[in-house]
Order: C-alpha cells, then sequence, then structure tokens
C-alpha cells in the first residue's frame, strides 16, 4: 500500500500502527482508496455506509469501509493516549460530518421507537463485543501453534459436522471465518497483531489436513457398509444397474464426499 494512503489513515482516521498492519495485508479496491485520499469530507459516512453494504466489492474493501464507520470506543480513547479526552473532539470524529444518531425525521413516532430500540441494542451489542475482544485478546496472543491447531479443528469439527463427511471448500471456508468471532477476536480483526493471524493461517492448513486424513481412514474403514447401503438405495430408487454414475448419486444423496477409489472399490465389489 503507498505510504501517502497510510499516512492519510492515521492523521484523518486515527488508525494506529496496528491497524495500518492489518489494512497493509488487505486486498482494496481502487474505489475505497480513492474515498480515503478524498479532501471532500461531505457524505463521507453515507459513501463509506455503501462500500460496506457493495457484495461487489472484495471482503476486505468491506470490512475496512465498516472500520472507518465507526468512531473510537470509551475503551479505545482510554487506552490511546492520542486521543482527546476532550467530548467535542469525540463527537467531531469525522470533523463536520454529523454521525446518523437519531431516527430519519420521514418516520411515524412508533417508527421512530422501534428504530431507537434497535440503533441501543446494536450499540449494547458492540459494546458487549468490545469488551470480550479487550479481555480476549491478550489471552489468546500468548496460544502457542499447538493450541491454535486444536482450538480450530474442535471448533470446526463440532460446529461444522458435514466437515466429517469429507472436506467441502465452502462449508471450510465458512468455518474459518467464524473462528476468529468464536475466539472473541473477530468483532475489531484490524487490532489483532499479525502474529496471530500467521498461527490462524497455519491452523487453518493444519485443519484441512485433519479432515482430510480424518475422512481417507473413514473412507478405508466402510468400504463394505457403504457397499450394504447402496444396495438398499439401488432397491428404493428402482436402480437397476451398480454404475459409477449410480454410485455417485448415491453419495450425493447422502452428502458424503467420496474419493474416485472408493467409488471404484464399491463398483468392483459388486461386478
Amino acid at each position: 500500500m503507498d505510504i501517502n494512503v497510510k499516512i492519510r489513515l492515521i492523521e484523518e482516521y486515527h488508525l494506529d500502527l496496528v491497524d495500518i498492519e492489518c489494512v497493509d495485508r488487505m486486498k482494496l479496491s481502487d474505489e475505497i482508496i480513492s474515498l480515503i485520499m478524498s479532501e471532500d469530507s461531505s457524505d463521507v459516512i453515507d459513501k463509506y455506509t455503501s462500500l460496506k453494504n457493495d457484495e461487489s466489492q472484495t471482503d476486505d474493501t468491506r470490512l475496512l469501509a465498516a472500520r472507518l464507520t465507526r468512531k473510537p470506543s470509551s475503551i479505545e480513547l482510554k487506552l490511546d493516549k492520542n486521543w482527546s479526552d476532550d467530548e467535542d473532539d469525540d463527537d467531531d470524529y469525522y470533523g463536520s460530518v454529523p454521525l446518523n444518531n437519531e431516527p430519519p425525521e420521514h418516520l411515524s413516532e412508533d417508527e421512530k421507537e422501534a428504530w431507537s430500540q434497535a440503533h441501543e441494542d446494536e450499540q449494547a451489542s458492540r459494546r458487549d463485543d468490545e469488551k470480550v475482544f479487550y479481555q480476549r485478546l491478550p489471552i489468546v496472543k500468548k496460544w502457542t501453534q499447538e493450541e491454535f491447531n486444536e482450538s480450530m479443528f474442535s471448533f470446526m469439527w463440532e460446529n461444522y459436522p458435514t466437515l466429517q463427511k469429507g472436506y467441502d471448500r465452502s462449508t471450510f471456508a465458512k468455518a474459518r471465518n467464524g473462528y476468529p468471532r468464536h475466539l472473541g477476536i473477530g468483532s475489531r480483526s484490524w487490532l489483532v497483531p499479525r502474529g496471530v493471524w500467521d498461527k490462524i493461517d497455519t491452523a487453518t492448513e493444519y485443519c484441512k489436513e485433519e479432515i482430510n486424513k480424518r475422512f481417507s481412514e473413514l473412507e478405508a474403514n466402510s468400504v463394505g457398509v457403504w457397499k450394504n447401503e447402496f444396495v438398499q438405495w439401488m432397491r428404493q430408487e428402482g436402480v437397476s444397474k451398480a454404475t459409477k454414475s449410480n454410485i455417485r448419486a448415491f453419495f450425493k444423496s447422502r452428502n458424503i464426499r467420496v474419493s474416485v477409489m472408493t467409488i471404484d472399490k464399491i463398483k468392483e465389489l459388486l461386478d
């Protein structure tokens, strides 16, 4: 990332060096870089909000846009001595741009009340997430690689049981993306040191290998059982021939991802 963009993020958006280190790893769109460097502060929150909600943007772009739409929390203000204790400075985080903490005027009184309640609930949830983050981060930073490996694998194995039926890229990605929040550090990922992310990346590879290893062992021990279940499935479906295509259809109906070798073995047993 260009040094001028980093300086801008520090001076105008009050990101610290830990934030910058995280942002430097992101794949950002030209649109958000242009917005960061823009001198025009009009509607800046709306523009970042639009980027945050734009599903065509990269995940990194949307995450950074979300980061740049929020004010520093009370805890962050206390931790960062560079922040002023003046409440007026806190309220003026984006210069002359007001933060939208009030319900839209066009709403009815009942709708405004519902909006305010939802906003209050959201703020309470954020405060809870923030408290958990600052409690958990010092603990997680001390973990060894082995502790990350075991923790991530247990999380995936227990919460995404379809992975026990074979590695699936989409399910595995969901599990990986959900792991930081499971640890309690996902709500402020930009504040997590690079060393922690490196261990999480290594744990991700470990989990992928371990899932494949365990399923390979399951395959080796289950061919006979699957063969019998396939024969029953053939009768139920009115299938007369044990073709590879039919065997694949059987496993697909069970949401089990077997290797070509397993399909070949079952076919050989039925020939």
